[in-house]
């Protein structure tokens, strides 16, 4: 995105982190009674403000996913390694089936399936 356009969206959050505070507390302080008037517009600007502020965090982050190389993945290194686990499992599985009946095995090599 442009960075007009960031700066603006940046402004907008600070804006609105320093404005909805007094606008929850006249709000809400005035509608609820009790306990609920002194705890209830301080954990709704937090959890509102935490999730805007978090929403434009994965905003920022999707806009360019590969620039940090913390959050690239090591996907050929992952890869190699899948390989030759499942390589080592199916030779396991192969040798087991060598040693249980040689003569399947070689009918089965060789392509022969008649009894």
């Amino acid at each position: 995105f442009p960075f007009p356009y960031a700066q603006m969206v940046v402004f907008y959050l600070i804006t609105f982190c320093l404005t909805f505070p007094l606008l929850a507390a006249t709000k809400l302080g005035s509608t609820v009674d009790g306990w609920m008037a002194a705890w209830l517009p301080p954990c709704l600007v937090f959890v509102t403000n935490l999730v805007y502020f978090g929403l434009h965090k994965m905003a920022r982050e999707l806009e360019d996913p590969f620039v940090n190389p913390p959050n690239d993945l090591p996907s050929v290194m992952l890869q190699n390694a899948f390989n030759s686990r499942l390589l080592n499992s199916w030779d396991s599985t192969r040798c087991e089936l060598d040693d249980e009946d040689p003569a399947l095995n070689n009918r089965l090599a060789v392509g022969d399936d008649s009894e």
